[in-house]
């Protein structure tokens, strides 16, 4: 089968029970989100070289007690400011001049405070789970889906100028404008169409999740040369692994969370 078919119907299915479960029942849509968060986390500590069944049961410790409405606000902003800092800490090495992996103590740190943190964050977007409220995710989801799809299609037909040649040799600044701009463009939609957040809010969240996702995924791709592999795994035809299919979202979660917390929609 042609590998952008291949591609595309993995990644449709991949969508629907993303957006069928958000828009369903909360339980469902946490019992997804946790399985492909595991899922990814997995193959993340294969190419951290770093097994250990404790990342997934603190994931699951997590996820149940959001269920529970046990998490207390102060660990709520810890995690938060863990991520965030993480995933920052993780952007200024795609640009150092060491390029060598991060091993030891902070090695296994970066499984929790990267993945597995970040993973819950996805979730926390949806709010609560006694006032469950999917909106924020899928419009996350959607502008990640928009710019990352674009910036490929763009990519592999203008592309010429690297983006960053030494970690992901095939990203080119005209695909990633060509997604940003896209993913500004659905902004705009989603305001026309559904109102969802105000203009200017969903102009913002445009503007970031290219930069963001585009991030995200340079970092897996450095987790991968470090590896000396191409793909995170083989579940998802046509992508790869969960990690590959999710690098966006684990990144963006954190910092779209802290927007619409400081803006003052997710509690």
């Amino acid at each position: 089968m042609n590998e952008l078919v291949l591609r595309t119907i993995s990644g449709l299915l991949y969508v629907g029970l993303i957006v069928t479960a958000l828009l369903t029942h909360p339980l469902f849509a946490s019992s997804v989100i946790f399985i492909f968060s595991a899922l990814a986390l997995l193959e993340f500590q294969k190419l951290n070289q770093h097994l250990s069944p404790f990342p997934i049961l603190f994931l699951a410790v997590l996820f149940y007690g959001h269920y529970k409405d046990l998490l207390s606000i102060p660990l709520l902003l810890s995690l938060l400011v863990l991520s965030a800092v993480t995933n920052t800490l993780l952007t200024l090495k795609l640009f150092s001049k060491n390029k060598k992996p991060i091993t030891g103590g902070f090695s296994k740190v970066i499984t929790y405070t990267y993945v597995v943190f970040s993973c819950f964050c996805i979730l926390a977007l949806t709010g609560p789970y006694n006032d469950f409220t999917p909106k924020y995710l899928l419009i996350t989801y959607v502008l990640i889906w928009c710019n990352n799809s674009f910036a490929y299609f763009v990519g592999k037909t203008f592309g010429r100028r690297r983006l960053l040649e030494h970690i992901s040799p095939k990203k080119s600044w005209e695909g990633f404008f060509g997604g940003a701009a896209f993913a500004v463009f659905a902004a705009v939609v989603l305001w026309y169409f559904f109102r969802p957040l105000p203009l200017g809010t969903l102009l913002l969240l445009g503007g970031l999740i290219p930069i963001l996702a585009t991030l995200g995924d340079l970092v897996e791709s450095q987790y991968k040369r470090y590896s000396g592999v191409k793909d995170s795994g083989n579940l998802l035809p046509g992508h790869g692994g969960f990690y590959d299919r999710m690098d966006s979202i684990i990144f963006t979660a954190p910092f779209v969370w802290v927007i619409l917390q400081t803006i003052g929609y997710v509690s």
